[in-house]
């Protein structure tokens, strides 16, 4: 579905759909050298159950603050949001999730032990979620510096699915991976909605990859969403700020 919109409207809100996420007029300012900053200015949206949409913007289009007020690590000044059901959270940069000296095994146990089960049925939960990200049984007995940065993005997105999320926030998982990698943890992240339903915002700079994973996208800049598209429609954009994050990911390519 497609949303026109004007610059600094705020898009369409799909009021007819359950929401499992709404954000509600967030604003959010700082006090900085120059005088306080607004970096947002009033954004609104709706995430549906079963949903998958992106953000995009450039840097300093304060996707990132957003992404923030979002999760819940920080507050609006102004307006709100709201999550209905278990949100869980996967970061751009993997190896800052892991102790360096604690093997993948631990890794899942510290989050997923639960007083009611046993450590073997624990142990086939994890096997099982395993072979969904295409791991083999053998990095439980990994290390982190003995995996790559696509392998423990697996680890930390079989972990995040074996939390049963309704909502996973996805903060540019992809950027600090190789493109081949890249590619292939989009797929993945792809198939295991389809596999598994979960609803998904993905953040990101680059439309190819939101748009890999997405059915909608929002356009952040200057502190608003600028414009609202479905993702087969991105050719079709209007608005300057969409226009330019198009021309940098052809160059990329």
């Amino acid at each position: 579905m497609t949303t026109e919109k004007r610059a600094g409207e705020t898009p369409a809100l799909h009021e007819d759909m359950p929401a499992l996420l709404a954000v509600m007029d967030v604003k959010k300012s700082f006090d900085t050298q120059r005088g306080r900053q607004e970096v947002l200015r009033g954004v609104s949206l709706r995430l549906a159950p079963g949903e998958v949409c992106g953000i995009v913007g450039a840097s300093g289009s304060g996707k990132s603050t957003l992404f923030r007020i979002i999760a819940g690590l920080d507050a609006p000044d102004e307006g709100t949001v709201q999550k209905n059901g278990v949100v869980r959270m996967v970061f751009q940069e993997p190896r800052e999730a892991f102790s360096p000296r604690m093997q993948m095994r631990e890794f899942f146990r510290t989050a997923l032990e639960k007083a009611d089960e046993t450590k073997d049925a624990l142990e086939s939960r994890i096997l099982a979620m395993l072979a969904e990200v295409h791991l083999a049984p053998g990095i439980l007995e990994a290390l982190p510096h003995q995996m790559s940065g696509g392998e423990l993005q697996r680890v930390i997105i079989a972990r995040t699915l074996l939390q049963e999320p309704d909502i996973v926030l996805f903060d540019e998982p992809t950027s600090a991976l190789d493109v081949i990698t890249q590619k292939e943890i989009l797929d993945l992240i792809a198939a295991l909605r389809r596999r598994f339903g979960f609803a998904g915002l993905f953040v990101g700079h680059e439309l190819g990859a939101v748009q890999h994973v997405a059915e909608r996208i929002f356009v952040l800049a200057d502190g608003i969403f600028v414009e609202t598209l479905a993702a087969k429609d991105l050719a079709h954009a209007r608005h300057e700020a969409t226009r330019a994050l198009l021309r940098a990911g052809e160059l990329l390519g």
